[in-house]
């Protein structure tokens, strides 16, 4: 298979070096005693490195950086790649970077240049940065399935050389201890990543956290993102050993730790830290120590507990918390007196689950993702300033859901799911700020969601897998915006004096609603009706509006077979329609101003 590739066309500051290149897939490979291809390295570096200030040794391995990360980086699939340098960032600093449409069109020059895939950055004519994430998202047919040499262990000996390195981003390469290793001389480095880009790509790091015994002298690192490196707990003691050598970190994440008293005393003598996230196994209480980090902003944790409470220390800096917890049949957890705490996302696993949270005067947003909960309590209490709450489930496959949500078939096997209790809808009507709702699961019996009308901010209601075949939809009355989501309709649905509706969306279940009929709806202005994933053909027989002059964005899909009247006449003239979509069929009746 032969490739084609044009290299190395500056877009931005003129200077072009361009030549195309031939050659079979395997022997594409840096060739350093080429003589054209050290002439062009040579004119790359006279261009970017301070000559006096940089050895040979250093040079070298900077040209041999540039050969393997930018001009011998092909991607053989869509010979598109083109290299853009002398690309202005922010703090003074240049780069030099890969370009790929769909990957990085999207970003403007004054982006921060780590957000680059393959790029090499400068600083006072020296490499401080390198992104090297070369074909990690092509798995299929990319270089690490040919013999590319890309990030690996021989590679490490040469970026050791470059000792002007503060940011280095290896994700998805295939390191070991050995080459690890050879990083200690950078003690400059600020940011060391090995986030993970493609989990398919089935490329990580082979290191294991064993090696960061020897690894102490990062005084610099501020920085230490392993999300991508798979170990178990047993290896996570030297990791955690490690962690007070490093007293300037201010972001860490790891993955397979063990999380004990010990190891999380030295987590937390990295008093600066701001961003923490980390996932393992509770093998003792010990998240009363996360109190000592009175920095922390961003908080992440994956945690087994082993039937230990959850339950967080008062941080006062946090304003992010994105807990996962992922044993046990029965769990609880207790958030409390964060002061400026904003926004909490849970994703418990437990079965039987219970809730607190209280005294969290800035919170703002809740967010639930529901996976095997089949019930959940909950209290709030003193969240004067909620105004999202979100429950999210993760069902899998839509296609796979039944219509009224009660039952999911996946893989063959059943499994109840979660019914929104009285008790949650006193838990919601207790947050006096509430103004968007979304329920993901069918009521338990004898929930009244009329009771929702009384509230005096709600405008936001979004109802998934609900049956509402005998509601008489009052709850809607001070709505700005209801959607309801694969849900059972009456035949005759009848919505009036609905003086604040703005959105109207239907996904109807099991082809339910034949006749709709809005009426004095002043401010609606789009209107949806669509089937659902598993349901049969919608059995519209009538859409009437009355009363709705700034309806302008209107749509029904399906074929219209039964759809015997439309009519329009309380909406603006179709000619004032900025969208207008339905299916109807030769009898229906429309009926316009």
């Amino acid at each position: 298979m032969k490739i084609r590739t044009v290299l190395l066309l500056a877009l931005i500051s003129g200077n072009v070096f361009a030549e195309e290149v031939s050659k079979p897939l395997l022997e594409y490979v840096p060739d350093m005693t080429s003589p054209a291809i050290r002439q062009r390295v040579e004119r790359f570096l006279t261009e970017y490195l301070d000559t006096p200030k940089h050895s040979p040794e250093y040079r070298q391995a900077v040209g041999e950086v540039f050969l393997r990360q930018l001009y011998f980086c092909d991607d053989t699939a869509k010979p598109e790649r083109t290299l853009i340098h002398d690309v202005k960032m922010v703090n003074g600093e240049k780069t030099i970077s890969l370009f790929r449409r769909g990957r990085q069109e999207s970003f403007s020059i004054e982006d921060d240049n780590r957000y680059f895939e393959d790029a090499m950055t400068f600083r006072d004519k020296s490499v401080i940065a390198l992104n090297w994430r070369v074909e990690s998202e092509d798995y299929e047919g990319s270089m690490w399935s040919t013999g590319y040499p890309g990030v690996s262990d021989a590679l490490m000996e040469t970026l050791a050389k470059i000792t002007t390195l503060e940011r280095l981003d290896l994700c998805n390469s295939w390191i070991t201890d050995k080459g690890l290793v050879k990083l200690a001389p950078l003690t400059q480095l600020k940011s060391l990543q090995f986030s993970e880009i493609n989990p398919l790509s089935g490329i990580s790091p082979r290191f294991s956290f064993a090696v960061f015994d020897s690894l102490h002298g990062w005084v610099n690192l501020e920085e230490l993102l392993l999300a991508s490196v798979r170990q178990t707990g047993a290896d996570s003691a030297s990791l955690f050993r490690a962690l007070p050598n490093y007293p300037k970190l201010r972001k860490f994440s790891a993955l397979g730790l063990e999380l004990n008293r010990k190891n999380m005393e030295a987590l937390t003598s990295c008093d600066k830290l701001e961003s923490l996230d980390i996932s393992g196994t509770l093998t003792e209480p010990c998240l009363d120590l996360l109190g000592k980090l009175k920095s922390l902003q961003t908080l992440r944790l994956h945690l087994r507990t082993n039937g230990h409470a959850v339950e967080l220390p008062p941080l006062p800096a946090l304003t992010e918390l994105f807990l996962t917890v992922t044993d046990a049949d029965q769990q609880s957890i207790v958030i409390s007196k964060q002061p400026i705490l904003a926004e909490i996302n849970l994703s418990p696993y437990a079965k039987h689950h219970q809730l607190v949270l209280t005294d969290l005067p800035e919170l703002t947003h809740i967010a639930i993702f529901e996976r095997e909960i089949l019930s959940m309590e909950a209290r709030f209490e003193n969240l004067p300033k909620v105004t999202r709450l979100q429950w999210h489930r993760y069902t899998g496959n839509p296609y796979e859901q039944d219509v009224d949500g009660v039952v999911i078939k996946r893989d063959g096997q059943q499994r109840d799911k979660l019914r929104f209790s009285q008790n949650l809808l006193d838990a919601v009507l207790s947050l006096p700020a509430l103004v968007s709702l979304e329920i993901p699961c069918p009521l338990e019996e004898g929930v009244d969601l009329d009771k929702l009308s009384a509230h005096p901010a709600l405008k936001t209601l979004e109802l998934h897998y609900v049956d509402l075949s005998n509601s008489s939809f009052r709850f809607a009355q001070n709505l700005g915006s209801l959607w309801l989501v694969e849900c059972r309709v009456p035949d005759d649905i009848f919505l009036e004096d609905v003086l604040a509706l703005t959105h109207l969306n239907i996904t109807a279940a099991d082809g339910t609603g034949k006749n709709v009929t809005v009426k004095n709806a002043p401010f609606l202005e789009h209107f949806t009706f669509t089937t659902g994933y598993r349901s049969p053909k919608h059995q519209l027989e009538s859409l009437v509006f009355e009363g709705c002059p700034e309806l302008w964005w209107f749509y029904v899909d399906g074929d219209g077979a039964k759809l015997r009247l439309l009519d329009l006449r309380g909406t603006k003239s179709p000619r004032y329609m900025r969208f207008f979509a339905c299916a109807t069929n030769a009898d229906t009746e429309i009926l316009f101003d």
